[in-house]
């Protein structure tokens, strides 16, 4: 409840207080008896706009002051801890005061404590209900039949009670959720994991495959470079003309007619025979690395996958 109001240097008052008794008020006068000053000095005072227009003519500052008496609701003394500020008891009262310069400035305070135009605007809008040609639609509203009924029947303790669990409810029913959410994460991984091993499995690895297809990954994609070396080794060692193999041939057969003459070259008939042997199976595996290389290129796609 509004129990004071004193307004100074405010619109045409220069120093003004009412004071108001617990009941019904009604202010009346003719037009231009000043009414109108007073609702907008109260409207200042909850944190309306205001302009240096405001400020009583020859003065440099203005200051309105309202108190607020009775048992305060739940929803403002949540406001009033968000701020700071605590009442040691819900009917202690509650001061608001805002002061304005010639400069266009103004500043709040809550119970004398400083605070911004927003904090004094949701204060205030607990302390004072605007009833206007448009009001009537609040009784459409279950909130605001909630609240009216609530401050009837007196249940401000009972609702604090209510808040204060629905609140713990809030908390506990987050904390739930992500509980929830961390075991539908872990299962996923999981899940993801199983996809993994799985996957290892069906490939078979082994050991050093990795280094044979790395190998082979090279030799088929070099394979036409591999080639032409290839066939000039080949050229050189058996199929072009005096060939490796093709003169150590005829150089063992010389040999051997000389070792019939002295068989002190029977040793080295032998160790040319041994040459050719190795000349021999060097060719054959070339030979064979030359057919090799005569596959597929596309097969490198799986060596890559």
């Amino acid at each position: 409840m509004l129990s004071v109001l004193e307004i100074q240097n405010f619109g045409i008052i220069e120093n003004s207080r009412m004071e108001f008794q617990s009941g019904f008020h009604v202010l009346s006068g003719e037009t231009g008896a000043g009414k109108s000053i007073l609702f907008e000095a109260l409207n200042f005072v909850l944190g309306s706009r205001a302009d240096s227009e405001l400020l009583r003519s020859g003065t440099e500052e203005a200051v309105v002051t309202a108190i607020f008496e009775g048992d305060t609701s739940p929803e403002l003394l949540d406001r009033l801890k968000e701020i700071g500020i605590v009442l040691e008891n819900p009917s202690d009262p509650v001061l608001l005061r805002r002061s304005l310069n010639a400069q266009g400035r103004s500043r709040g305070f809550v119970n004398d404590l400083a605070v911004t135009l927003k904090s004094l605007q949701q204060v205030g809008r607990y302390c004072v209900q605007h009833i206007g040609q448009e009001a009537s639609r609040e009784l459409t509203e279950n909130q605001f039949l909630y609240r009216v009924l609530d401050q009837y029947g007196k249940h401000s303790n009972l609702f604090l009670d209510y808040d204060q669990a629905f609140q713990e409810y809030q908390v506990r029913r987050q904390e739930l959720q992500s509980l929830k959410d961390r075991i539908e994460k872990s299962q996923e991984q999981e899940e993801f994991l199983r996809f993994q091993v799985q996957e290892l499995r069906e490939a078979k690895l082994r050991e050093g495959e990795e280094e044979e297809l790395t190998q082979l990954k090279a030799r088929l994609k070099h394979r036409v470079a591999l080639a032409g070396f290839t066939y000039e080794v080949l050229q050189g060692l058996s199929e072009g003309e005096n060939s490796l193999i093709d003169s150590l041939g005829k150089v063992i057969q010389m040999i051997e007619k000389a070792a019939k003459i002295d068989s002190g070259l029977e040793t080295l008939t032998a160790s040319l025979q041994e040459t050719l042997d190795q000349l021999e199976s060097a060719d054959q595996r070339l030979q064979a690395y030359t057919s090799d290389l005569e596959e597929d290129p596309e097969s490198l796609d799986p060596i890559e996958t």
